[in-house]
């Protein structure tokens, strides 16, 4: 899914833009992925691509190993990240 975001102050982090689109797709936030944020200059807006996926275990399933990565805490991600290593 394809949207464009826009905000007052800085650019909204991934796990606020996770909640919002799945408030407004009505999916549950652990199936929503934010895979991109791409900020449009010289705008108080952004280009986000989210892929809302039936369940977690789709997500999990399906989506790559870095978009996962990238919602999980800073903790464990780094774990995850020296695991890989």
């Amino acid at each position: 899914m394809l949207a464009t975001i826009a905000f007052d102050s800085a650019t909204p982090s991934r796990p606020e833009i996770r909640k919002k689109v799945a408030e407004a797709v009505k999916a549950d936030e652990s199936s929503v992925a934010v895979a991109s944020i791409s900020n449009n200059f010289g705008s108080k807006s952004a280009s986000v691509t989210v892929h809302v996926y039936k369940s977690k275990a789709d997500l999990e399933k399906y989506a790559s190993g870095v978009v996962r990565q990238r919602h999980l805490p800073k903790k464990q991600a780094e774990a995850a990240s020296e695991a890989a290593q």
